[in-house]
């Protein structure tokens, strides 16, 4: 039974690791990118892969395999390990203070290493939707240019083909104009020679 004037010190000891299955680790195997929840396989070079890849590239591999992502030669027994990524809680005075700092400098370095590898990955795959976006963007210039070049080369002709048409016009206009002008010369210089035979009868008739 708990002495009541002793005050129970375990909570102050206890850490609750719910916080700590958060997947801020991903398979770093090419381009898998599972979350890890429940099962990974740790590097000692602070990579991390999901069962499915672990157990595929460690499990039946010699003593010795590179790592899949940077390469680096590993020795499976002591330095690649599958973890349970949701361990019950940790008694702290159960672990010597300076395993506890061993603990947290390599736990500190695989979560900047996990995070710079998520960077890398959200900046990969923003660059290649933009790569993605200008590619297409710039198609659909090359596109409309090309339309725009064959709408504008299609107006050209047009109006290549109404000037012809106006300067034809224009030719015929001309013409008839001269044959209506020769024409009217023509009929106003009978009509003319014939007043005047017409009046010469006339003065010549009267004369007798």
């Amino acid at each position: 039974m708990d002495d009541p004037l002793v005050p129970n010190i375990a909570p102050m000891f206890m850490v609750n690791v719910d916080s700590m299955t958060t997947p801020f680790a991903i398979c770093n195997f090419r381009s898998c990118e599972t979350p890890l929840l429940k099962i990974g396989w740790i590097t000692a070079c602070s990579h991390a892969y999901c069962d499915e890849h672990g157990e595929n590239f460690f499990q039946n591999s010699a003593a010795f395999v590179g790592c899949p992502s940077c390469g680096r030669n590993l020795n499976l027994d002591t330095e690649v390990v599958r973890n349970d990524l949701d361990p019950p809680d940790v008694t702290i005075p159960l672990v010597p203070p300076i395993k506890l700092m061993e603990m947290a400098i390599s736990a500190t370095r695989f979560w900047t290493r996990q995070m710079d590898y998520r960077r890398k990955i959200l900046h990969d795959s923003l660059l290649q939707r933009y790569e993605s976006q200008l590619i297409e963007s710039t198609n659909r210039l090359r596109t409309e240019n090309r339309e725009l070049r064959n709408h504008v080369r299609n107006v050209e002709k047009k109006l290549k083909q109404v000037q012809d048409e106006l300067i034809a016009t224009r030719t015929r206009y001309n013409k008839y104009k001269a044959a209506y002008h020769s024409t009217s010369h023509r009929t106003f210089s009978r009509s003319y020679n014939s007043s005047l035979d017409d009046a010469n009868e006339l003065n010549a008739s009267k004369s007798y």
